[in-house]
């Protein structure tokens, strides 16, 4: 017999479903000391966009103790509904691949979050493992010339600095882009 009597619901209607779960598993079993609005309320925040530790526990102080927003937090991170590793990976993989930001700005942004600074390495680790830095200073340059001339090369500069790029990359591709603009390729060491 594949199924045992047990694994069959009854309903009222006298219709038996069955339940791939055993008895003793609930499907959302909600403790009785936590306060289900304040936990209501985290869910709504994690539906809407992702957040950080700190971040959710930030919003929720707002609406009730420490202790409650810490066993709550405990919760979520034990269902894997909070995770800062997946934010930050996430997080740092969009920036990098839409907004050609770099790695310092990267690490930068995700503290300001709330993210620890070891989940944070070990997520742009992966991140620039995938994506190079050198990729995204071709980028970069040619969004930046598409919105603006080539006269304003200290200005690009200044720009892929505030990307959070290297600055010894910055400085060979864009002396590489001014010399192939004159005209002047033959420089392809750089």
């Amino acid at each position: 017999m594949l199924f045992s009597t047990n694994s069959y619901l009854a309903h009222p209607s006298g219709y038996q479903f069955w339940n791939p779960l055993p008895r003793n598993v609930k499907i959302f079993q909600m403790q009785e000391d936590i306060d289900p609005k304040l936990y209501s309320r985290a869910l709504k925040l994690l539906s809407s966009r992702p957040y950080s530790e700190r971040e959710l526990r930030d919003k929720l102080a707002r609406r009730g103790d420490a202790a409650e927003i810490e066993k709550i937090v405990l919760k979520l991170k034990s269902s894997g509904l909070l995770n800062d590793l997946d934010l930050s990976y996430n997080f740092a993989s969009y920036r990098a691949r839409s907004k050609n930001v770099g790695r310092a700005r990267a690490a930068l942004e995700l503290r300001r979050r709330g993210v620890s600074r070891e989940v944070a390495e070990r997520a742009l680790e992966q991140v620039y493992r995938e994506v190079s830095e050198a990729e995204l200073i071709d980028r970069a340059i040619e969004k930046w010339l598409r919105r603006s001339d080539l006269k304003e090369l200290a200005r690009l500069r200044a720009y892929l600095e505030r990307l959070g790029l290297s600055g010894s990359l910055i400085g060979r591709k864009t002396l590489r882009f001014r010399l192939e603009l004159e005209g002047r390729r033959d420089d392809e060491s750089l």
